[in-house]
């Protein structure tokens, strides 16, 4: 509890933003946990498991049934914590020309692909 000079002046946080903060530390550790090889092609298949992973949670019917913060927590934190952008950029950047063209094709494209068909099979399956 806030002192009382404090309270009433404080925001109030969602209820579930401890869930998303587990998530992203378990989400982290296994990003870190993967990527022991620095290399930057570690890095896209990291993203693209993890939008695969984005892409299965948000049509799951039966991640949406259960208790309110098990989304957040699975999408916003683990999915958030185990993909990296900034180390993504870094990748790139420190490859050259046909190299880097095919990082990036595949990173965009291979998360984009594994986003719908995660989510078409989770809805064939009826997960």
């Amino acid at each position: 509890m806030p002192p009382p000079r404090l309270r009433g002046r404080l925001p109030r946080l969602p209820p579930h933003l401890a869930a998303v903060a587990v998530g992203a530390a378990a989400g982290g550790a296994a990003r870190h946990a993967l990527s022991a090889r620095r290399s930057p092609w570690a890095v896209v298949a990291i993203n693209v498991a993890g939008c695969g992973l984005l892409g299965g949670f948000s049509a799951s019917s039966r991640l949406a049934a259960g208790p309110p913060a098990l989304g957040p927590a699975l999408t916003v934190g683990f999915c958030g914590g185990l993909t990296t952008f900034s180390t993504y950029v870094l990748g790139a950047g420190g490859l050259g020309g046909g190299e880097r063209l095919a990082y990036l094709a595949a990173s965009n494209g291979g998360g984009g692909v594994a986003a719908v068909l995660a989510g078409m099979l989770c809805r064939r399956l009826g997960l």
